[in-house]
């Protein structure tokens, strides 16, 4: 934030504030704006004239003053586009209907770099520095980080108020902020305070003033007030990113009680079913761990291949035909381990025998 070029308003010189803020640099002085001032209202001057000198529109101009500066250091539009002239800037109301760049603002407010906005003769700078939005008044004590949604929001929110806002067409000057901002962006963790409100309207004829007379109300002079727009903003976020969850809610409590009951009936229904299918295969696992235990080391291994054959079938005949029998995969194995120890124990019993002869 201490690369971002910010003047603290100075009496009334809020047009030099402003145009400083946009170009970020001490380009302009009251007296640079005073000159270019005097050169209107001789121009103006002249063209009036020549009408005739003793003409009552001729009178009443001299009379009213100069409409493009005071004493109080005000300056009117035409001044502050005079100067930004020199920089090949325009300055385009956004309200304008037939100009491309104010129809794509009012579509899109970040699809250009600046804006200048003016409420009873007080001028402040928007501007985009880097990737971020700034609030360059000269009545808050430092830049204000404003974020893209928001700006969005701010411009809605003067044009409501009175205020007449102008976007700056043509390319800015490079600066320092800019660079160091694309960079690095900013991080503001106190917002600036607002030092003083701006003056009345003071009910004189030129432009830049404002016949309107709302109060100023561009999110700072009220923070409490903005805080709680800030919090709304950021509650609807957190709704709309998680579906809002508030209705799905409000939808559930609205629904039948009947419904209710059937939606939880399926529920439990859902994980009985799962539970039944998680016990079932608990006991298709038990039971081959079961025979895989009656086997030798060989077998077990050779059961691991015939798992992946079809059950063994059996036919036997007898006096009414031929019978087919399924026999189960675990019976057929205790069939087979009893018919093994039955042959051990013969064999047993023959060596046994054998020994005993041989001895004699």
């Amino acid at each position: 934030m201490e690369s971002v070029f910010h003047e603290q308003q100075d009496g009334s010189l809020c047009a030099q504030h402003c145009l400083n803020a946009l170009l970020q640099s001490s380009y302009f002085t009251a007296v640079d704006l005073g000159a270019i001032a005097n050169e209107m209202d001789q121009a103006e001057r002249e063209h009036m004239a020549a009408r005739g000198v003793e003409t009552e529109e001729y009178q009443q101009f001299v009379q009213q003053g100069s409409s493009n500066m005071d004493d109080s250091g005000f300056f009117s539009v035409q001044v502050l586009a005079s100067a930004l002239a020199v920089w090949d800037l325009e300055l385009v109301p956004l309200s304008k209907r037939d100009h491309p760049t104010a129809q794509r603002a009012r579509d899109d407010p970040t699809a250009v770099s600046a804006y200048i906005c003016n409420f009873r003769e007080h001028w402040f700078t928007i501007r985009r520095l880097g990737s971020q939005w700034f609030n360059l008044n000269s009545l808050l004590s430092g830049p204000e980080l404003i974020s893209e949604s928001y700006l969005t929001l701010f411009l809605a929110q003067l044009r409501q108020e009175g205020y007449t806002i102008f976007i700056v067409v043509g390319s800015l000057p490079l600066c320092e902020a800019d660079q160091v901002l694309s960079v690095t962006p900013a991080v503001q963790r106190e917002r600036p305070k607002l030092l003083r409100a701006p003056g009345r309207n003071r009910s004189r004829q030129g432009a830049g003033s404002s016949s309107a007379a709302p109060p100023y109300a561009a999110a700072q002079d009220d923070e409490a007030e903005d805080d709680e727009l800030r919090r709304a903003l950021e509650i609807s976020r957190q709704l709309h990113d998680s579906g809002d969850v508030s209705l799905q809610r409000a939808l559930a409590e609205t629904r039948p009680p009947g419904a209710q009951a059937a939606a939880i009936s399926d529920q439990d229904l859902q994980r009985a079913l799962e539970l039944s299918r998680q016990t079932a295969e608990d006991d298709a696992s038990l039971q081959q761990a079961l025979a895989l235990s009656l086997l030798s080391e060989d077998e077990a291994f050779g059961q691991a291949d015939d798992q992946r054959r079809p059950p063994t079938t059996t036919t036997t005949t007898g006096s009414t035909g031929t019978e087919a029998t399924t026999v189960a995969p675990v019976e057929d194995l205790r069939q087979r381990r009893a018919k093994f120890l039955d042959q051990l124990e013969k064999k047993t019993a023959e060596g046994g025998g054998g020994g005993g002869g041989g001895n004699d």
